[in-house]
């Protein structure tokens, strides 16, 4: 698969996930706009760009000892320094993983981009931390507890 075709089909499948979570999801009409999609989650919208990743073992993961592929998902330009997109610009990465593991199914998580800097690395040993279902569930609950404040 061509790398834009699966940046399609990885915007649809973080799509279809977080309909599956519950969620409405927005599509922009606008290619041109820094995020591919957005998400509206207990009456509050949050706008996400998606990243899709194809992963394997190399031989420096070999060499750390590592026996599942370890991606780093970058918020700047690693060649100039520069910010790739504005810290304003949305609320959340997702990361479509293509990881030949067990699962048939790509890894689909999603980052507050608000939870690094400049890039965050994941395997299998952390992904659990950011796994759409339960970012989205952190948020719901967030969400209640913000709401009870106001009252």
């Amino acid at each position: 698969m061509d790398p834009h075709a699966r940046g399609i089909a990885g915007e649809f499948l973080v799509a279809s996930c977080l309909s599956g979570a519950g969620c409405h999801v927005l599509f922009p009409q606008n290619q041109h706009l820094p995020y591919d999609l957005a998400f509206d989650c207990e009456g509050k919208t949050h706008r996400v760009q998606v990243k899709t990743t194809t992963s394997t073992v190399t031989e420096r993961d070999k060499r750390q000892g590592r026996a599942s592929p370890h991606v780093c998902l970058r918020a700047t330009n690693k060649r100039k320094r520069s910010q790739i997109y504005p810290r304003t610009a949305f609320e959340y990465y997702a990361a479509v993983c293509y990881l030949p593991l067990k699962e048939e199914f790509p890894w689909v998580l999603l980052f507050p981009i608000n939870t690094f800097n400049s890039a965050v690395s994941f395997s299998s040993a952390n992904i659990e931390k950011y796994n759409l279902e339960k970012v989205i569930g952190e948020l719901r609950e967030q969400n209640c507890r913000s709401d009870n404040k106001a009252v």
